[in-house]
């Protein structure tokens, strides 16, 4: 069996849609519809890229704040403590004194 035989036979179209299919995929000029659909596209992306430092600033900025809350935090707890030790020896304190006066 001759191996040309057992072959799909080429036809004439084939040749013809072989030989005439475009060479490029994109339109070689641009038309106002595209350059305008590609201005949006830029704008668009532009303001996607603005929203993004934006959310990122924002992101930042609440986490400086909650560390910024927390220090005071602390500080304020701290400052609890001592104010509680100096409430409990005036106390202690009037409590003397009272005896003293109440005593004279």
């Amino acid at each position: 069996m001759d191996s040309t035989k057992a072959s799909a036979p080429s036809t004439g179209f084939t040749r013809f849609k072989a030989r005439f299919q475009p060479q490029h995929t994109k339109p070689r000029y641009v038309t106002k519809q595209r350059a305008k659909i590609m201005d949006q596209d830029s704008k668009m992306e532009a303001s996607d890229k603005k929203q993004e430092e934006s959310e990122k600033w924002r992101e930042q900025s609440e986490e400086k704040s909650r560390a910024e809350f927390l220090t005071l935090q602390v500080k304020v707890e701290s400052r609890i403590c001592e104010v509680e030790k100096h409430d409990d020896l005036m106390q202690d304190l009037v409590e003397e004194l009272q005896e003293k006066v109440g005593s004279c």
